[in-house]
């Protein structure tokens, strides 16, 4: 079976931005998975933030490039956060008063949760602090 794993934002833009501290990282890694035809699994959210910021840092040519892929790619599971993730996500933040999670990172977490995911993609150290493998940092 083929590794199944969360992509966060944070991975998306460092694959596509060659600015970005992590592009090198990034670059190696999406490699490897891609040998390894990984699943990589994102939610709604994170698609929406990846265009967004994709967009801004990059170009609107860009962020339909990101967009396309996500959407076309066979590799790629998206996930909408439906109301029992967003009802789990939203016990997360709640419970972790201690922590800086924003509400995405926290939906990520349901989703990870749901799917029985333990690693994600990410240059984001909150999904580590909440329990899960990290591949980047």
């Amino acid at each position: 079976m083929p590794l199944r794993l969360f992509v966060d934002t944070s991975a998306w833009l460092a694959c596509y931005d060659q600015r970005d501290e992590h592009y090198a990282s990034a670059q190696q890694i999406a490699e490897r998975l891609r040998a390894q035809r990984a699943c990589w699994v994102l939610s709604d959210l994170i698609l929406a933030e990846g265009l967004t910021l994709i967009r801004y840092r990059l170009g609107h040519a860009w962020a339909v490039r990101f967009g396309r892929m996500v959407l076309d790619s066979h590799l790629v599971e998206l996930i909408d956060v439906d109301e029992s993730i967003r009802r789990r996500a939203w016990d997360i933040f709640q419970r972790y008063e201690d922590k800086d999670f924003s509400f995405v990172d926290c939906t990520s977490f349901a989703v990870m949760e749901q799917l029985k995911l333990q690693t994600a993609f990410a240059f984001d150290r909150h999904f580590e602090q909440y329990g899960f493998h990290l591949l980047g940092l």
